[in-house]
């Protein structure tokens, strides 16, 4: 006996339809729409991540980059301690040599302010030696003439005193004779 129904060797195949072959069309289309959605992910993720490589390439330039400039900035700000360093030594070596330089100015100073005030007591003393002086030439003077006039008057000629020539023949008085005058000398020559 037959049975009206399709059988498959293991029993199942009464349900399933006569077309063994085919699929049906909404799997086809499911599958269609899941393959273009990969693709299209697939594509956009392709995309992205070239992008994002192009961007960590360039990123990556830039740190090397950075780097590059931060190793140099070190550097030259190390350059630029050293110099402040060795600038800073020279100010403070001339700043010493200035404060001694000072100090020897003020010490010059001094000294000179003590030689002027001994140079103006030397020119007072020397004005002062110079009034003594004159009056001792006038009060010598003034004793020439006095002995001069002593000795006309004791006619004692022929004596000379200093440059007063009183005459010229052989001296006819004695030195002993003569009065010294103030304290000033009186010088006998015999012509």
């Amino acid at each position: 006996m037959t049975v009206g129904l399709n059988m498959a060797h293991n029993g199942r195949g009464a349900l399933r339809p006569a077309h063994h072959s085919r699929s049906p069309p909404f799997i086809v289309i499911g599958l269609l729409v899941v393959i273009g959605i990969l693709g299209f992910n697939y594509w956009t993720a392709s995309s992205k991540n070239s992008l994002l490589s192009s961007e960590l390439q360039d990123i990556k330039l830039q740190l090397k980059n950075t780097r590059t400039s931060h190793l140099s900035l070190e550097k030259r700000n190390t350059e630029l301690l050293d110099d402040v360093r060795v600038k800073t030594d020279t100010i403070e070596g001339h700043e010493a040599h200035l404060k001694q330089s000072r100090n020897e100015l003020d010490k010059v100073n001094s000294d000179l302010q003590h030689i002027n005030t001994e140079a103006d007591e030397l020119r007072e003393s020397i004005r002062s030696l110079h009034v003594e002086l004159d009056d001792a030439k006038r009060s010598l003077s003034e004793c020439d003439a006095e002995l001069v006039s002593w000795l006309i008057s004791n006619q004692c000629p022929g004596i000379n005193i200093g440059r007063i020539n009183v005459d010229g023949r052989p001296v006819s008085c004695k030195p002993s004779s003569l009065t010294l005058f103030h304290g000033h000398r009186a010088r006998l020559l015999r012509s």
